[in-house]
Parts: structure tokens; sequence; C-alpha cells
């Protein structure tokens, strides 16, 4: 099978780049869109802030556990079916996460 060259001239190039720009875009404000929401964690569920800060920490060893682990599969077996997983399986629990009214919960679709 042989792999089409892109260059920066190409029109298709320029998809390829706005698309892995706001799919990373979307990761990342998925990531942090607890941290404005930690005090009211504190107050809400009554929880210690470093157990409000679990929030946030979750997500990013998620997002570690991710890299490492997805990354050598999209390496072998190409990328574009492991990014449209990727945002699925961060935005429906993202979703979810309006329903939840506890901390343990909260976490977990984290």
């Amino acid at each position: 099978m042989e792999l089409q060259k892109y260059t920066s001239k190409d029109k298709d190039f320029w998809k390829i780049m706005l698309s892995l720009l706001l799919a990373s875009l979307f990761i990342f404000a998925n990531l942090y869109a607890v941290q404005p929401l930690l005090p009211l964690f504190v107050s809400e569920f009554q929880v210690s802030i470093s157990t409000s800060s679990l929030a946030l920490s979750s997500t990013i060893v998620g997002l570690i556990a991710g890299l490492i682990v997805l990354g050598f599969f999209s390496d072998r077996n190409g990328r574009r079916t492991y990014i449209i997983y990727s945002l699925l399986g961060s935005a429906l629990p993202f979703s979810c996460c309006r329903s939840l009214n506890l901390l343990p919960g909260l976490l977990f679709s984290a």
C-alpha cells in the first residue's frame, strides 16, 4: 500500500492540520474543564481541597495512560480510528457528568 505524501502546498494538508488542531483543542478543553469547578466541589461535596483535586488528577492520569498505550497501537494500525474513538470516549462521559451528584461518580466519569 502506497502512502500519499502531503506537502504544505496541498489543500488536503491544511484540512488534516485543522482537524488535528480542533481535536487537540477539544481534548484539552475537556481535560481542564473541571479546574474552575474545584472550589465548588469542596463546598458542594464537603470534601477537602486535595480530594477535590482528584477530579483533575484522574483526567491527567487517564491522558498519560492513553497516550502511552494508544500511541503504540496508533503507530502500528493508523491514527484515524483511534482519534475518532478517543473523541467519542471523551465526549460521552463528559456529557454524563451533569447527572452525577456524588464526587466518586464524577471522578469515575472524568
